[in-house]
């Protein structure tokens, strides 16, 4: 499922909303989310899970058809941890095709 999608199912659930509206309300929702990362603040909804920043440390690294070594820095990366019940409910489903 894609942005595109999901707009179109909140727009299949809500008659009283528009799409335009459907889709304003899933860009507040990215943003508000990446602005609280942004500053630090872990993000928590109940029954779906959690989005907090982890550190990735910096690394290095060679292909092997390649001898040269790259460079990664450091770098801070958005993780989503599902919660128990979410995850209990995915691990139930028998499809996911």
């Amino acid at each position: 499922m894609n942005k595109a999608d999901l707009v179109d199912t909140i727009y299949d659930h809500s008659p009283e909303l528009t799409r335009e509206q459907c889709a304003l309300v899933i860009d507040r929702f990215i943003e508000i989310i990446g602005n609280s990362l942004s500053r630090g603040r872990k993000v928590e909804i109940r029954g779906l899970g959690t989005w907090h920043m982890k550190k990735r440390r910096s690394r290095t690294f060679q292909r092997p058809s390649d001898p040269t070594v790259y460079h990664v820095s450091a770098q801070n990366i958005p993780f989503f941890l599902p919660s128990r019940s979410f995850g209990k409910e995915l691990d139930e489903m028998e499809d996911f095709s």
